[in-house]
């Protein structure tokens, strides 16, 4: 009888936080710096908003990041190089796994070929609204993305 009272008190304790968890809003804003989206020839298959990476999210970080890297012929991504980092520690790693788990397709009216691409990703965190994060990372994304 004791176990059951002592499992259920716990259970209780694990509950309650979950129950008045404040809502975050997060946004990702993914901005092709070259080529210019008019010339590629590789584009995401999943044109979707990346999902804010929940490592980034727990530990409340925002910033901006610039990767280049190349797309061969057949929609493999090589040579990942981080260009800029803010802030440099934590968004540089989880950007990073997040770049590696997109697919290419080739672009309409495209054959494809290696590409060569440079993108910036920002990450905002905060408002009242997925609007209001949103118009944040817009924002924040005509900032300089340097330390």
């Amino acid at each position: 009888m004791i176990k059951k009272y002592s499992l259920g008190g716990l259970a209780l304790l694990l509950v309650s936080p979950l129950t008045v968890a404040k809502t975050i809003y997060a946004d990702v804003q993914v901005t092709p710096l070259k080529p210019l989206k008019n010339h590629t020839v590789w584009v995401r298959a999943n044109q979707n908003t990346p999902k804010y990476p929940i490592a980034l999210a727990k530990s409340g970080v925002r910033g901006c990041v610039v990767y280049s890297f190349d797309v061969d012929q057949h929609g493999d991504m090589n040579n990942i190089e981080l260009m800029a980092a803010v802030p440099s520690r934590g968004l540089a790693k989880e950007t990073k796994k997040l770049l590696k788990s997109w697919h290419w397709q080739v672009a309409e009216g495209q054959q494809a070929a290696l590409e060569h691409k440079v993108i910036r990703l920002d990450f905002c965190i905060g408002g009242d609204s997925e609007d209001q994060a949103q118009q944040q990372c817009i924002a924040q994304s005509k900032m300089n993305c340097a330390v």
